[in-house]
């Protein structure tokens, strides 16, 4: 995950700059995900959250007809769906690990997690990938079709238990926008 370094030393000074007594710190989450900060030593470490927007395109038709085509091209992808709400019109998986590629494309390609002394860690590492895609109607005759994607990578040899968040480059989300389409206008 990202860290931030912060000397405990300029965050005590701040806090008795502003008050004789402890204040309690309260955080919003971002985006459903809880920052973390933990202290080691004289350093506190903030690990912040990864940037979630969804990728959105557009196709025509209705959420009905254009639901399967989505299923169609995560099998294509030979990612297993095990999040499926049909009302919603919600389908993914939240915890899909890749090693090197999900179907054609390379993993570099769908995530940035950093480098590592070996290179890029999205080629050197699995990463534990949340993808989810969900439809709405427009009132346009389109349906939008938001993909979110981000990830976890961890080294494989199991030498450390760190673990590095990783933000879509949107390779993934492009794919499956192209995938449906192309099944819906063909």
């Amino acid at each position: 995950m990202r860290r931030t370094r912060v000397l405990s030393a300029l965050v005590l000074a701040s806090v008795a700059a502003c008050a004789s007594d402890p204040v309690p710190v309260t955080v919003t989450p971002a985006s459903g995900f809880p920052p973390r900060a933990e202290r080691i030593g004289d350093t506190f470490y903030i690990n912040l959250p990864v940037d979630t927007e969804p990728f959105t395109s557009e196709v025509p038709g209705t959420p009905d007809r254009i639901f399967p085509l989505v299923a169609e091209v995560y099998e294509e992808l030979g990612i297993p769906i095990q999040t499926f709400h049909a009302e919603a019109y919600i389908l993914g998986n939240a915890r899909f690990t890749a090693r090197r590629r999900v179907g054609p494309i390379a993993l570099e390609r769908i995530v940035d997690c950093g480098l590592g002394i070996t290179g890029v860690n999205a080629a050197s590492r699995p990463v534990t990938l949340h993808v989810v895609t969900q439809l709405k109607p427009l009132d346009s005759g389109l349906v939008r079709v938001e993909t979110t994607v981000y990830g976890v990578s961890r080294p494989a040899d199991g030498t450390s238990t760190n673990s590095t968040a990783c933000s879509s480059r949107n390779g993934l989300e492009e794919y499956i926008a192209n995938g449906i389409r192309k099944r819906a206008e063909g």
